[in-house]
């Protein structure tokens, strides 16, 4: 049984919470104790506005966490993005959205494809939260995933915006491309260190809650899918100690799926680091992973 009640890691932690997923927001209750904020993966920027909808208003008056729903950029067309990157009039009209449908929550996520060249935009829209006393989080790739022609978020970057926002999640994790770790542990902290260098007090390191099976073709695997492999195949774990994550072979496929060890190896990185924690996805994971937080 996992204690549910007393939070073991003192930085800020932050879940995910997806409908594709839906035991993610009854997770988000079970375990609320243990997260400082919770996600819950609702809205989408399309034709220039914030759209979508919380369809279980319920489900937020039992959460005990604070509410940062994540806001994902899905209008990208070269117009939108120009006018984004100079602030211009559509900036301006998205601001207000947003801050207007911010009096029902904490904050927001925002996930929005290339931060690195929104600076205005996001100081802007981090000040207007910020008058109403909310949170504002931007999703961060690592630098080593970035694209070549695309200047990365790195540690200068990170400065300039750490004035106007609160908290930077850094999904650091889909390492390997073919069969191998997911978020192997020197990489993590190479990626991380390389944003914040040692102030590293705004980072939220990204935790996989999920994993790959590589098999003829690669698909994710989630907590539901990895025990029943496990029950049907009983197949015989092995630990990559420089790595810090598990395997295991069944038939002809490898899968790489975290387990407890693999989970309190990065809440002792994040400690050691000094940052927070961004858990992709809490209705991926078992509750088993909740013991280190």
């Amino acid at each position: 049984m996992v204690n549910s009640s007393i939070k073991q890691f003192d930085n800020p932690v932050l879940g995910y919470a997806t409908p594709w997923n839906p035991s993610g927001f009854q997770k988000a209750i079970d375990f609320g104790s243990k997260l400082d904020m919770i996600s819950p993966v609702w809205f989408q920027i399309k034709a220039g506005a914030v759209r979508g909808d919380y369809p279980d208003k319920q489900w937020i008056q039992k959460v005990s966490s604070k509410i940062l729903p994540r806001i994902v950029l899905e209008d990208k067309s070269q117009r939108f993005l120009e006018d984004l990157m100079h602030n211009g009039p559509m900036a301006d009209k998205l601001i207000q959205d947003i801050v207007e449908k911010s009096r029902d929550f904490d904050g927001f996520v925002l996930e929005l494809l290339i931060p690195q060249y929104l600076g205005q935009f996001l100081e802007q829209l981090g000040k207007s939260l910020h008058q109403k006393r909310k949170i504002l989080v931007i999703a961060v790739m690592p630098p080593d995933r970035t694209p070549p022609q695309m200047h990365m978020f790195d540690n200068n970057v990170y400065k300039m915006y750490q004035q106007f926002v609160d908290y930077f999640s850094v999904m650091t994790y889909d390492f390997s491309m073919d069969t191998g770790p997911n978020a192997p542990i020197e990489w993590v902290k190479d990626q991380i260190q390389q944003i914040c260098k040692q102030d590293c007090q705004q980072v939220l390191m990204g935790v996989p809650f999920y994993g790959y099976d590589y098999g003829p073709t690669t698909e994710p695997i989630v907590g539901s899918r990895y025990l029943e492999v496990l029950e049907k195949h009983k197949p015989e774990m092995e630990w990559h100690q420089k790595d810090k994550e598990h395997s295991f072979k069944y038939l002809d496929h490898t899968v790489y799926y975290p387990t407890l060890d693999f989970v309190q190896a990065r809440v002792d990185l994040a400690r050691e680091l000094g940052c927070g924690i961004a858990i992709w996805e809490l209705g991926q994971g078992l509750d088993t992973f909740f013991e280190s937080l």
